[in-house]
Protein backbone atom coordinates (compact mmCIF):
# COMPACT_ATOMS: atom_id res chain seq x y z
CA UNK A 1 0.00 0.00 0.00
CA UNK A 2 1.37 3.42 -0.96
CA UNK A 3 1.13 6.54 1.16
CA UNK A 4 0.79 8.69 -1.96
CA UNK A 5 -2.77 8.49 -3.17
CA UNK A 6 -2.07 9.89 -6.64
CA UNK A 7 -0.70 8.06 -9.68
CA UNK A 8 3.02 8.36 -10.31
CA UNK A 9 4.43 10.39 -13.19
CA UNK A 10 4.89 8.20 -16.29
CA UNK A 11 2.12 5.81 -15.34
CA UNK A 12 0.17 4.65 -18.41
CA UNK A 13 -3.59 4.24 -18.51
CA UNK A 14 -5.41 2.38 -21.25
CA UNK A 15 -8.49 4.24 -22.36
CA UNK A 16 -11.14 3.41 -24.93
CA UNK A 17 -9.48 5.30 -27.76
CA UNK A 18 -5.84 5.84 -26.71
CA UNK A 19 -3.22 5.28 -24.03
CA UNK A 20 -2.65 8.16 -21.64
CA UNK A 21 0.62 8.88 -19.86
CA UNK A 22 0.57 10.72 -16.52
CA UNK A 23 2.63 13.91 -16.68
CA UNK A 24 1.73 15.71 -13.47
CA UNK A 25 -0.87 16.06 -10.78
CA UNK A 26 -2.98 19.22 -11.17
CA UNK A 27 -5.12 19.02 -8.05
CA UNK A 28 -7.08 16.83 -5.66
CA UNK A 29 -10.42 17.20 -3.93
CA UNK A 30 -12.74 15.12 -1.83
CA UNK A 31 -14.08 13.19 -4.82
CA UNK A 32 -11.18 12.86 -7.21
CA UNK A 33 -7.72 13.68 -8.52
CA UNK A 34 -7.00 15.65 -11.70
CA UNK A 35 -3.89 15.03 -13.83
CA UNK A 36 -2.29 16.42 -16.93
CA UNK A 37 -1.76 13.54 -19.31
CA UNK A 38 -0.49 13.15 -22.84
CA UNK A 39 -1.97 10.98 -25.55
CA UNK A 40 -1.63 10.42 -29.31
CA UNK A 41 -4.21 11.80 -31.74
CA UNK A 42 -4.54 11.59 -35.50
CA UNK A 43 -5.72 14.47 -37.62
CA UNK A 44 -6.17 13.18 -41.14
CA UNK A 45 -2.94 11.44 -41.90
CA UNK A 46 -1.01 13.41 -39.29
CA UNK A 47 -0.22 11.85 -35.91
CA UNK A 48 0.63 14.01 -32.94
CA UNK A 49 0.75 13.94 -29.16
CA UNK A 50 -1.37 16.42 -27.25
CA UNK A 51 -2.15 17.24 -23.64
CA UNK A 52 -5.43 16.28 -21.94
CA UNK A 53 -6.89 16.76 -18.48
CA UNK A 54 -7.80 13.47 -16.78
CA UNK A 55 -10.14 13.23 -13.79
CA UNK A 56 -9.89 10.11 -11.58
CA UNK A 57 -12.70 9.12 -9.21
CA UNK A 58 -11.18 8.77 -5.74
CA UNK A 59 -13.11 9.30 -2.49
CA UNK A 60 -10.44 10.64 -0.21
CA UNK A 61 -12.11 9.50 3.03
CA UNK A 62 -13.00 5.99 1.84
CA UNK A 63 -10.39 4.98 -0.76
CA UNK A 64 -6.71 4.12 -0.68
CA UNK A 65 -4.04 3.40 -3.30
CA UNK A 66 -2.43 -0.01 -3.61
CA UNK A 67 1.12 -0.63 -4.75
CA UNK A 68 -0.07 -1.62 -8.22
CA UNK A 69 -1.83 1.75 -8.49
CA UNK A 70 -5.27 0.20 -8.07
CA UNK A 71 -7.86 1.71 -5.77
CA UNK A 72 -9.26 -0.21 -2.79
CA UNK A 73 -11.81 0.48 -0.08
CA UNK A 74 -13.16 -1.27 3.00
CA UNK A 75 -16.30 -3.39 3.12
CA UNK A 76 -18.30 -0.89 5.25
CA UNK A 77 -17.67 1.76 2.58
CA UNK A 78 -18.25 -0.55 -0.38
CA UNK A 79 -21.83 0.45 -1.17
CA UNK A 80 -21.13 4.15 -0.79
CA UNK A 81 -18.01 4.03 -2.99
CA UNK A 82 -19.50 1.89 -5.73
CA UNK A 83 -22.73 3.91 -5.93
CA UNK A 84 -20.78 7.15 -6.09
CA UNK A 85 -18.50 5.77 -8.78
CA UNK A 86 -21.50 4.71 -10.84
CA UNK A 87 -22.94 8.21 -10.61
CA UNK A 88 -19.54 9.69 -11.49
CA UNK A 89 -19.51 7.73 -14.75
CA UNK A 90 -23.15 8.49 -15.57
CA UNK A 91 -22.69 12.22 -15.03
CA UNK A 92 -19.63 12.28 -17.28
CA UNK A 93 -21.46 10.34 -20.01
CA UNK A 94 -24.45 12.65 -19.69
CA UNK A 95 -22.31 15.79 -20.04
CA UNK A 96 -20.63 14.31 -23.10
CA UNK A 97 -23.97 13.30 -24.60
CA UNK A 98 -25.42 16.78 -24.17
CA UNK A 99 -22.56 17.91 -26.32
CA UNK A 100 -21.82 21.27 -24.75
CA UNK A 101 -20.27 23.60 -27.26
CA UNK A 102 -20.11 26.65 -25.04
CA UNK A 103 -16.61 28.16 -25.16
CA UNK A 104 -16.66 28.83 -21.42
CA UNK A 105 -17.39 25.23 -20.39
CA UNK A 106 -14.67 22.59 -20.52
CA UNK A 107 -15.12 20.02 -23.31
CA UNK A 108 -15.38 16.28 -22.58
CA UNK A 109 -13.85 13.47 -24.61
CA UNK A 110 -14.17 9.93 -23.33
CA UNK A 111 -15.14 8.05 -20.15
CA UNK A 112 -13.64 4.72 -19.15
CA UNK A 113 -12.94 2.48 -16.12
CA UNK A 114 -9.57 1.13 -15.00
CA UNK A 115 -7.67 0.34 -11.78
CA UNK A 116 -10.93 -0.43 -9.99
CA UNK A 117 -12.07 3.15 -10.46
CA UNK A 118 -13.35 5.48 -13.21
CA UNK A 119 -11.87 8.28 -15.36
CA UNK A 120 -13.05 10.89 -17.82
CA UNK A 121 -10.96 12.92 -20.25
CA UNK A 122 -11.34 16.67 -20.83
CA UNK A 123 -9.55 19.35 -22.82
CA UNK A 124 -6.43 20.63 -21.12
CA UNK A 125 -6.47 24.36 -20.41
CA UNK A 126 -3.20 26.20 -20.19
CA UNK A 127 -2.93 29.13 -17.85
CA UNK A 128 -3.88 29.69 -14.24
CA UNK A 129 -7.02 29.41 -12.24
CA UNK A 130 -8.91 32.52 -11.25
CA UNK A 131 -7.97 31.80 -7.64
CA UNK A 132 -4.25 31.84 -8.44
CA UNK A 133 -4.61 34.96 -10.58
CA UNK A 134 -6.30 36.97 -7.79
CA UNK A 135 -3.81 35.65 -5.23
CA UNK A 136 -0.94 36.98 -7.31
CA UNK A 137 -2.49 40.28 -8.40
CA UNK A 138 -4.76 41.15 -5.51
CA UNK A 139 -8.30 42.49 -5.71
CA UNK A 140 -9.59 43.22 -9.21
CA UNK A 141 -11.42 46.24 -10.51
CA UNK A 142 -15.14 46.05 -11.12
CA UNK A 143 -14.67 46.18 -14.90
CA UNK A 144 -12.10 43.37 -14.98
CA UNK A 145 -14.18 41.24 -12.63
CA UNK A 146 -17.22 41.50 -14.89
CA UNK A 147 -15.18 40.82 -18.02
CA UNK A 148 -13.96 37.54 -16.51
CA UNK A 149 -17.12 36.29 -14.79
CA UNK A 150 -19.90 37.43 -17.11
CA UNK A 151 -19.03 34.71 -19.71
CA UNK A 152 -19.01 32.12 -16.92
CA UNK A 153 -22.43 33.29 -15.75
CA UNK A 154 -23.75 32.83 -19.29
CA UNK A 155 -22.30 29.32 -19.39
CA UNK A 156 -23.94 28.40 -16.06
CA UNK A 157 -27.25 29.73 -17.35
CA UNK A 158 -26.96 27.28 -20.26
CA UNK A 159 -26.30 24.45 -17.80
CA UNK A 160 -29.46 25.32 -15.90
CA UNK A 161 -31.48 25.32 -19.11
CA UNK A 162 -30.37 21.70 -19.55
CA UNK A 163 -31.34 20.98 -15.92
CA UNK A 164 -27.74 20.53 -14.76
CA UNK A 165 -26.33 22.10 -11.59
CA UNK A 166 -22.57 22.42 -11.18
CA UNK A 167 -22.70 22.69 -7.35
CA UNK A 168 -18.97 23.47 -6.99
CA UNK A 169 -18.38 26.87 -8.59
CA UNK A 170 -15.41 28.67 -7.07
CA UNK A 171 -12.30 30.56 -8.27
CA UNK A 172 -10.19 27.39 -8.34
CA UNK A 173 -12.65 25.80 -10.79
CA UNK A 174 -12.47 28.65 -13.29
CA UNK A 175 -9.48 28.51 -15.60
CA UNK A 176 -8.12 31.53 -17.46
CA UNK A 177 -6.73 30.36 -20.78
CA UNK A 178 -4.78 32.87 -22.88
CA UNK A 179 -5.71 33.03 -26.54
CA UNK A 180 -3.73 33.87 -29.64
CA UNK A 181 -5.12 37.42 -29.82
CA UNK A 182 -3.86 38.20 -26.30
CA UNK A 183 -7.23 37.95 -24.54
CA UNK A 184 -8.37 35.52 -21.86
CA UNK A 185 -10.98 32.78 -22.11
CA UNK A 186 -12.47 31.94 -18.68
CA UNK A 187 -13.59 28.29 -18.60
CA UNK A 188 -15.62 26.46 -15.96
CA UNK A 189 -14.14 23.08 -15.04
CA UNK A 190 -14.51 20.22 -12.52
CA UNK A 191 -17.99 18.71 -12.78
CA UNK A 192 -17.31 16.16 -10.04
CA UNK A 193 -20.30 17.32 -7.93
CA UNK A 194 -22.58 18.24 -10.81
CA UNK A 195 -26.03 16.69 -10.98
CA UNK A 196 -28.66 16.26 -13.61
CA UNK A 197 -32.37 16.51 -12.73
CA UNK A 198 -35.54 15.30 -14.40
CA UNK A 199 -38.58 17.41 -15.27
CA UNK A 200 -40.01 16.90 -11.78
CA UNK A 201 -36.81 18.32 -10.26
CA UNK A 202 -35.50 15.02 -8.90
CA UNK A 203 -31.87 14.03 -9.33
CA UNK A 204 -31.25 11.31 -11.87
CA UNK A 205 -28.17 10.16 -9.90
CA UNK A 206 -27.99 8.40 -6.53
CA UNK A 207 -24.84 9.95 -5.07
CA UNK A 208 -24.96 9.60 -1.30
CA UNK A 209 -21.96 11.82 -0.57
CA UNK A 210 -22.65 15.57 -0.46
CA UNK A 211 -19.83 18.02 -0.97
CA UNK A 212 -19.44 21.76 -0.62
CA UNK A 213 -16.71 24.40 -0.64
CA UNK A 214 -16.46 26.71 2.36
CA UNK A 215 -17.36 30.29 1.54
CA UNK A 216 -18.95 29.45 -1.82
CA UNK A 217 -21.71 27.03 -0.84
CA UNK A 218 -25.09 28.39 0.33
CA UNK A 219 -26.63 27.39 3.63
CA UNK A 220 -28.93 24.77 2.10
CA UNK A 221 -25.99 22.91 0.53
CA UNK A 222 -24.53 22.08 3.94
CA UNK A 223 -27.49 19.78 4.53
CA UNK A 224 -27.36 18.25 1.06
CA UNK A 225 -29.22 19.20 -2.13
CA UNK A 226 -31.62 16.58 -3.47
CA UNK A 227 -33.75 18.62 -5.92
CA UNK A 228 -33.02 20.91 -8.84
CA UNK A 229 -31.46 23.97 -7.17
CA UNK A 230 -29.98 26.48 -9.63
CA UNK A 231 -29.98 28.99 -6.78
CA UNK A 232 -27.00 27.18 -5.27
CA UNK A 233 -24.91 28.04 -8.33
CA UNK A 234 -26.22 31.62 -8.20
CA UNK A 235 -24.94 31.97 -4.61
CA UNK A 236 -21.54 30.48 -5.56
CA UNK A 237 -21.16 32.99 -8.41
CA UNK A 238 -22.05 35.86 -6.07
CA UNK A 239 -19.38 34.68 -3.63
CA UNK A 240 -16.89 34.42 -6.51
CA UNK A 241 -17.64 38.04 -7.47
CA UNK A 242 -16.96 38.98 -3.85
CA UNK A 243 -13.61 37.16 -3.96
CA UNK A 244 -12.47 39.00 -7.09
CA UNK A 245 -13.48 42.43 -5.77
CA UNK A 246 -11.93 41.97 -2.31
CA UNK A 247 -9.12 39.45 -2.87
CA UNK A 248 -10.42 37.51 0.13
CA UNK A 249 -12.32 34.26 0.56
CA UNK A 250 -15.87 35.08 1.67
CA UNK A 251 -17.09 33.95 5.11
CA UNK A 252 -19.20 30.83 5.42
CA UNK A 253 -22.86 31.24 4.59
CA UNK A 254 -23.70 29.85 8.04
CA UNK A 255 -21.90 32.83 9.60
CA UNK A 256 -23.64 35.51 7.53
CA UNK A 257 -27.07 37.05 7.43
CA UNK A 258 -28.80 36.92 4.04
CA UNK A 259 -27.29 39.57 1.77
CA UNK A 260 -24.72 40.65 4.36
CA UNK A 261 -21.84 39.86 2.03
CA UNK A 262 -22.68 42.88 -0.15
CA UNK A 263 -22.09 45.21 2.80
CA UNK A 264 -18.52 43.95 3.09
CA UNK A 265 -17.52 45.09 -0.39
CA UNK A 266 -15.10 48.01 -0.95
CA UNK A 267 -16.59 51.49 -1.37
CA UNK A 268 -15.29 51.61 -4.95
CA UNK A 269 -17.85 48.99 -6.01
CA UNK A 270 -20.81 50.58 -7.77
CA UNK A 271 -24.27 50.45 -6.23
CA UNK A 272 -25.52 48.48 -9.22
CA UNK A 273 -23.05 45.61 -8.79
CA UNK A 274 -23.40 45.77 -5.01
CA UNK A 275 -27.14 45.21 -5.37
CA UNK A 276 -26.55 42.29 -7.76
CA UNK A 277 -24.28 40.56 -5.25
CA UNK A 278 -26.74 41.23 -2.43
CA UNK A 279 -29.53 39.52 -4.35
CA UNK A 280 -27.29 36.59 -5.29
CA UNK A 281 -26.41 35.89 -1.63
CA UNK A 282 -29.89 36.08 -0.13
CA UNK A 283 -31.75 33.22 1.51
CA UNK A 284 -32.79 30.48 -0.92
CA UNK A 285 -36.44 31.60 -0.74
CA UNK A 286 -35.56 35.17 -1.79
CA UNK A 287 -32.57 34.44 -4.02
CA UNK A 288 -33.13 34.54 -7.80
CA UNK A 289 -33.12 31.11 -9.43
CA UNK A 290 -32.18 32.48 -12.85
CA UNK A 291 -29.11 34.41 -13.94
CA UNK A 292 -30.72 36.10 -16.95
CA UNK A 293 -31.97 39.16 -15.08
CA UNK A 294 -28.76 39.42 -13.08
CA UNK A 295 -26.72 39.35 -16.28
CA UNK A 296 -28.59 42.39 -17.60
CA UNK A 297 -28.18 44.25 -14.32
CA UNK A 298 -24.45 43.59 -14.13
CA UNK A 299 -23.65 44.40 -17.77
CA UNK A 300 -21.07 47.14 -18.27
CA UNK A 301 -20.31 48.77 -21.60
CA UNK A 302 -17.19 50.63 -20.49
CA UNK A 303 -13.84 49.79 -22.01
CA UNK A 304 -11.76 47.89 -19.49
CA UNK A 305 -8.17 46.77 -19.15
CA UNK A 306 -7.71 43.06 -18.48
CA UNK A 307 -4.53 41.12 -17.94
CA UNK A 308 -4.13 37.76 -19.60
CA UNK A 309 -2.49 34.87 -17.81
CA UNK A 310 0.05 32.47 -19.25
CA UNK A 311 2.70 30.23 -17.83
CA UNK A 312 5.64 32.52 -18.66
CA UNK A 313 4.40 36.09 -18.91
CA UNK A 314 1.49 38.43 -18.36
CA UNK A 315 0.16 40.52 -21.23
CA UNK A 316 -2.15 43.52 -21.25
CA UNK A 317 -4.90 44.23 -23.65
CA UNK A 318 -7.84 46.59 -23.98
CA UNK A 319 -11.20 44.98 -24.34
CA UNK A 320 -14.82 46.12 -24.17
CA UNK A 321 -17.13 43.97 -22.11
CA UNK A 322 -20.20 44.41 -24.29
CA UNK A 323 -18.71 45.43 -27.70
CA UNK A 324 -15.58 45.34 -29.82
CA UNK A 325 -13.16 48.23 -29.57
CA UNK A 326 -14.46 49.83 -32.76
CA UNK A 327 -15.74 53.43 -32.66
CA UNK A 328 -18.24 52.84 -35.46
CA UNK A 329 -19.75 49.79 -33.78
CA UNK A 330 -19.68 51.54 -30.43
CA UNK A 331 -21.91 54.29 -31.78
CA UNK A 332 -24.36 51.95 -33.49
CA UNK A 333 -24.97 49.40 -30.73
CA UNK A 334 -26.48 51.80 -28.15
CA UNK A 335 -29.17 52.61 -30.73
CA UNK A 336 -30.57 49.05 -30.62
CA UNK A 337 -32.35 49.37 -27.24
CA UNK A 338 -34.19 52.43 -28.59
CA UNK A 339 -36.28 50.34 -30.99
CA UNK A 340 -38.74 49.08 -28.36
CA UNK A 341 -39.37 52.69 -27.34
CA UNK A 342 -40.67 53.50 -30.84
CA UNK A 343 -43.06 50.58 -30.67
CA UNK A 344 -44.41 51.86 -27.35
CA UNK A 345 -45.08 55.29 -28.88
CA UNK A 346 -47.03 53.72 -31.74
CA UNK A 347 -49.14 51.77 -29.28
CA UNK A 348 -49.97 54.88 -27.27
CA UNK A 349 -51.21 56.95 -30.23
CA UNK A 350 -54.58 55.16 -30.65
CA UNK A 351 -55.34 55.68 -26.99
CA UNK A 352 -54.55 59.40 -27.27
CA UNK A 353 -56.73 59.76 -30.37
CA UNK A 354 -59.58 57.94 -28.69
CA UNK A 355 -59.26 60.19 -25.64
CA UNK A 356 -59.37 63.33 -27.79
CA UNK A 357 -62.40 62.06 -29.69
CA UNK A 358 -64.22 61.29 -26.46
CA UNK A 359 -63.37 64.77 -25.14
CA UNK A 360 -64.81 66.39 -28.29
CA UNK A 361 -68.01 64.38 -27.92
CA UNK A 362 -68.26 65.43 -24.29
CA UNK A 363 -67.78 69.14 -25.07
CA UNK A 364 -70.31 68.95 -27.92
CA UNK A 365 -72.83 67.30 -25.63
CA UNK A 366 -72.37 70.03 -23.03
CA UNK A 367 -72.86 72.79 -25.65
CA UNK A 368 -76.03 71.15 -27.00
CA UNK A 369 -77.39 70.74 -23.48
CA UNK A 370 -76.66 74.41 -22.74
CA UNK A 371 -78.46 75.57 -25.91
CA UNK A 372 -81.49 73.42 -25.12
CA UNK A 373 -81.56 74.81 -21.57
CA UNK A 374 -81.46 78.44 -22.85
CA UNK A 375 -84.30 77.73 -25.31
CA UNK A 376 -86.40 76.18 -22.54
CA UNK A 377 -85.73 79.13 -20.21
CA UNK A 378 -86.67 81.68 -22.91
CA UNK A 379 -89.83 79.75 -23.81
CA UNK A 380 -90.85 79.65 -20.16
CA UNK A 381 -90.21 83.38 -19.79
CA UNK A 382 -92.39 84.11 -22.84
CA UNK A 383 -95.24 82.07 -21.38
CA UNK A 384 -94.87 83.84 -18.04
CA UNK A 385 -95.07 87.24 -19.80
CA UNK A 386 -98.27 86.25 -21.62
CA UNK A 387 -99.84 84.99 -18.41
CA UNK A 388 -98.82 88.16 -16.59
CA UNK A 389 -100.29 90.33 -19.34
CA UNK A 390 -103.61 88.48 -19.23
CA UNK A 391 -103.73 88.90 -15.47
CA UNK A 392 -103.14 92.66 -15.81
CA UNK A 393 -105.90 93.09 -18.47
CA UNK A 394 -109.32 93.73 -16.83
CA UNK A 395 -111.69 90.85 -17.27
CA UNK A 396 -115.14 91.36 -18.72
CA UNK A 397 -117.80 92.09 -16.12
CA UNK A 398 -121.27 90.75 -16.88
CA UNK A 399 -123.06 92.67 -14.09
CA UNK A 400 -125.09 95.78 -14.78
CA UNK A 401 -123.19 98.99 -14.42
CA UNK A 402 -124.84 102.24 -13.39
CA UNK A 403 -124.18 105.05 -15.79
CA UNK A 404 -121.58 107.43 -14.47
CA UNK A 405 -121.04 110.88 -15.83
CA UNK A 406 -117.43 111.89 -15.85
CA UNK A 407 -116.20 115.36 -16.62
CA UNK A 408 -114.73 115.58 -20.04
CA UNK A 409 -112.59 118.34 -21.32
CA UNK A 410 -113.39 119.23 -24.85
CA UNK A 411 -110.49 119.01 -27.18
CA UNK A 412 -110.43 119.85 -30.81
CA UNK A 413 -110.77 116.89 -33.11
CA UNK A 414 -108.49 116.86 -36.02
CA UNK A 415 -110.52 114.75 -38.46
CA UNK A 416 -114.27 114.45 -39.02
CA UNK A 417 -114.09 110.66 -39.13
CA UNK A 418 -112.96 110.55 -35.53
CA UNK A 419 -115.75 112.86 -34.23
CA UNK A 420 -118.47 110.93 -35.99
CA UNK A 421 -117.65 107.69 -34.23
CA UNK A 422 -118.60 108.82 -30.69
CA UNK A 423 -122.16 109.58 -31.89
CA UNK A 424 -122.86 105.96 -32.66
CA UNK A 425 -121.34 104.77 -29.43
CA UNK A 426 -124.41 105.35 -27.29
CA UNK A 427 -126.48 103.06 -29.48
CA UNK A 428 -124.06 100.27 -29.06
CA UNK A 429 -123.92 100.86 -25.35
CA UNK A 430 -127.69 100.89 -24.92
CA UNK A 431 -127.96 97.37 -26.23
CA UNK A 432 -125.07 96.15 -24.20
CA UNK A 433 -126.94 94.86 -21.12
CA UNK A 434 -129.08 92.40 -23.09
CA UNK A 435 -126.19 91.37 -25.26
CA UNK A 436 -124.07 90.59 -22.25
CA UNK A 437 -126.84 88.42 -20.80
CA UNK A 438 -127.27 86.44 -23.99
CA UNK A 439 -123.62 85.93 -24.58
CA UNK A 440 -122.55 85.26 -21.02
CA UNK A 441 -121.56 81.68 -21.62
CA UNK A 442 -119.99 82.47 -24.96
CA UNK A 443 -117.74 85.08 -23.46
CA UNK A 444 -116.00 82.56 -21.19
CA UNK A 445 -115.16 80.26 -24.10
CA UNK A 446 -113.74 82.84 -26.43
CA UNK A 447 -110.73 83.75 -24.37
CA UNK A 448 -108.63 86.72 -25.10
CA UNK A 449 -110.48 87.72 -28.37
CA UNK A 450 -113.79 88.12 -26.51
CA UNK A 451 -112.06 90.29 -23.96
CA UNK A 452 -110.92 92.62 -26.72
CA UNK A 453 -114.50 92.99 -28.10
CA UNK A 454 -116.05 93.62 -24.70
CA UNK A 455 -113.38 96.18 -23.92
CA UNK A 456 -114.52 98.29 -26.88
CA UNK A 457 -118.27 98.00 -25.94
CA UNK A 458 -117.88 98.47 -22.19
CA UNK A 459 -117.65 101.92 -20.63
CA UNK A 460 -114.45 102.57 -18.79
CA UNK A 461 -115.45 102.86 -15.18
CA UNK A 462 -111.96 102.90 -13.64
CA UNK A 463 -108.59 104.34 -14.18
CA UNK A 464 -106.24 102.36 -16.38
CA UNK A 465 -103.55 100.28 -14.73
CA UNK A 466 -100.33 102.28 -14.79
CA UNK A 467 -98.26 99.10 -15.19
CA UNK A 468 -97.38 98.52 -18.79
CA UNK A 469 -96.83 95.17 -20.45
CA UNK A 470 -93.44 94.10 -21.60
CA UNK A 471 -92.57 96.37 -24.56
CA UNK A 472 -90.64 93.50 -26.11
CA UNK A 473 -93.82 91.42 -26.63
CA UNK A 474 -96.67 93.64 -28.03
CA UNK A 475 -100.19 92.30 -27.67
CA UNK A 476 -102.58 92.46 -30.58
CA UNK A 477 -105.30 93.71 -28.24
CA UNK A 478 -103.13 96.61 -27.18
CA UNK A 479 -102.58 97.64 -30.81
CA UNK A 480 -106.27 97.53 -31.56
CA UNK A 481 -107.11 99.66 -28.54
CA UNK A 482 -104.67 102.37 -29.48
CA UNK A 483 -106.57 103.03 -32.75
CA UNK A 484 -109.93 103.21 -31.00
CA UNK A 485 -110.50 106.63 -29.51
CA UNK A 486 -113.40 105.39 -27.44
CA UNK A 487 -111.31 102.86 -25.54
CA UNK A 488 -108.29 105.09 -25.24
CA UNK A 489 -107.62 105.37 -21.48
CA UNK A 490 -105.81 108.66 -21.92
CA UNK A 491 -109.02 110.37 -22.95
CA UNK A 492 -111.97 109.58 -20.64
CA UNK A 493 -115.31 109.86 -22.49
CA UNK A 494 -118.81 110.69 -21.44
CA UNK A 495 -121.08 107.72 -21.54
CA UNK A 496 -124.86 108.06 -21.39
CA UNK A 497 -127.23 105.20 -20.91
CA UNK A 498 -130.40 105.65 -22.95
Amino acid sequence: MSNDTSLARGFRLQGNERVYTIEEKLGQGGFGITYRVRGPVKVGNIRMTVDFALKEFFLRDDCERLDNSSVSYSNPARDRVENSRKDFVNEALRLKKIGFSHPNIVSFDEVFEANNTAYYVMEYLRGKSLGDYVTEKGQLSEEETLSLLKPVMEAVEMLHQNRVCHLDIKPDNIMLEPTDDGSVRPVLIDFGLSKHYDKEGHATSTINSFGYSEGYAPTEQYGGITTFSPGADVYALGATLFYCLTGKTPPRALDLRPGEMAGMLPETVSDRLREVIRRMTLDKHDRPSSLSGLLDASTSTDTVRVETVSDNSTKSFVKSVAEADNPAEKEEKPAKPVKPVKVEKVEVQPAQAKSKKTLLYLIGGIVVAAVVAVVIILSGQKKDDEIKYNEETPAADTTAVEPVVLPVEEEPVETPAVTAEPQTAPKVTSQQPSARKQNSSTTHRQGSSANSTQTRNKPNTQKPNPQKPNPQKPNPHETETQHNPISNPSRPQKVTDF
